[in-house]
């Protein structure tokens, strides 16, 4: 490659890569640097993104603190907690002396400058998060009330030191206008931020101890616990909130709308099969079996029926069998193509003796609406499983749609004969073999159905 065209790449490869972290042109005051980290779909979509600012922590902080907090954010969305967020890294020169000695200046030219031209330069409308750390957590939490016109959620983690300054500020506090401010702690003195506790609305503040966190290890759970409380309405529901209320496949597609609307994300189907399948699992666990299906009835998950196999084989086994047989029963029902699939290699057919009137009716309507995407062994299959456990009747309907599906089959034909020798019908037995005879291909299918008719003959 000649040098003139690996030249040419290199400057279209620095034009195209967009580095993880941009060291950000705001005109600020030279104590104050800032980075920001756009989210991985900022240039893929025109919609507004959350920003969390993480302020400066104590210098002797052992790690790398902005690398840590960012990684930790961008952990939370990619595992589906958290949305996509705007990090603007805001490191403050002589920290101590601006949070101890000038924290109005401090206040003011992060709520005045820094975030009007974040917004300006960024599409970052939805909300905004201040995050701080040590000395910086001290400011935040003490100066919340007067961060809230561009804060609406703080974070601060194990706040250090007190002065004068900021013992007065604590006393000056109200419960006026305020952010949601979560306060953590790791095994460490509370000191007087304590007393903020009864300056704050209950709901806007969320206090943590992390006991067997010291003060510098306690950084990344407390700040994985801040953020999840202040974006909790972004977050799915879990095991915890199906055993406290009820969700329906109607709540799961309210609350994704709702927060779609709020995060300008697109509605995703995907996601919502993925939610109605974690719920349903949930409510099968804890037994409430009308919650579970509801919610399956929406999943597209291909494991679906491993799910419930799995469950129906492990109530099978402990005696529960009415639950079991309930299981197979919607089964048959959520199933697209084969009424209950894989039902006889489980080898649980005694379930299938507590099956109500009603749930056989429901399978027989099943079974009237197949068409050719259920395959002819899979009917066949069915079938028997319905004669081993005495539902004959049932099974005569299965193999009678079989055969209009696949009139040629001579082994519907003669599992259908034996349908009919199951209801003592051998008149329809013979007839049903003689069309079997008459389409047979070979000697050997001949032979079988000839010895058949001899039999039934007797």
């Amino acid at each position: 490659m000649n040098r003139k065209l690996s030249c040419l790449m290199l400057v279209w490869l620095v034009v195209l890569i967009r580095p993880v972290y941009a060291q950000a042109e705001f005109d600020l005051p030279d104590w104050l640097s800032v980075s920001v980290k756009l989210p991985d779909s900022y240039d893929k979509t025109e919609r507004a993104y959350p920003a969390v600012y993480v302020l400066s922590a104590a210098p002797f902080y052992l790690g790398d603190y902005h690398k840590e907090a960012t990684d930790l954010i961008s952990g939370l969305h990619r595992y589906g907690y958290f949305p996509e967020v705007l990090v603007v890294n805001v490191q403050v020169k002589s920290l101590y002396d601006y949070v101890a000695n000038q924290p109005e200046v401090l206040r003011d030219t992060l709520v005045n400058q820094l975030v009007p031209k974040v917004h300006e330069q960024y599409r970052t409308g939805i909300s905004s998060t201040l995050v701080g750390f040590s000395y910086s957590a001290a400011f935040t939490s003490i100066y919340a009330p007067s961060l809230a016109s561009q804060f609406e959620q703080i974070i601060s983690i194990s706040p250090v030191f007190s002065t004068a300054k900021y013992s007065a500020a604590i006393n000056q506090q109200t419960t006026a206008t305020l952010p949601e401010l979560y306060l953590a702690y790791g095994n460490e003195s509370l000191r007087e931020f304590q007393t903020i506790k009864s300056r704050f609305n209950p709901d806007h503040l969320q206090q943590v101890v992390f006991a067997q966190e010291n003060h510098q290890s306690v950084l990344l759970p407390a700040l994985r616990g801040g953020l999840l409380w202040h974006f909790r309405d972004y977050r799915k529901p879990g095991f915890n909130q199906t055993e406290s209320e009820q969700w329906n496949s109607d709540k799961v597609r309210a609350f994704l709308t709702r927060r779609n609307a709020k995060y300008q994300l697109q509605q995703d189907d995907t996601e919502f099969s993925q939610l109605c399948t974690g719920l349903a699992q949930d409510y099968m666990a804890q037994h409430k079996l009308d919650a579970a299906f509801e919610l399956w009835k929406h999943s597209q998950s291909r494991f679906r029926s491993y799910f419930l196999h799995q469950y129906a084989l492990g109530q099978s086994q402990a005696g529960e069998l009415q639950r079991a047989s309930k299981i197979y029963v919607q089964m048959a029902m959520l199933s697209p193509k084969y009424p209950l699939p894989d039902y006889q290699k489980l080898k649980l057919t005694d379930g299938m003796r507590h099956v109500s009137v009603n749930d056989l009716k429901a399978i027989s309507d099943k079974v009237r609406m197949m068409t050719t995407d259920v395959s002819e062994q899979e009917i066949n299959d069915f079938a028997y499983v319905l004669l081993e456990d005495k539902h004959n009747k049932l099974a005569i309907q299965t193999l009678d749609k079989g055969i209009s599906l696949y009139p040629s089959s001579l082994n519907l034909l003669d599992s259908l004969a034996d349908a009919y020798v199951a209801v003592d019908d051998k008149t329809s037995a013979k007839v049903t073999i003689s069309k079997a005879l008459a389409q047979a291909g070979n000697d050997r299918q001949k032979a079988h159905f000839n010895a058949r008719l001899i039999a039934l003959s007797e």
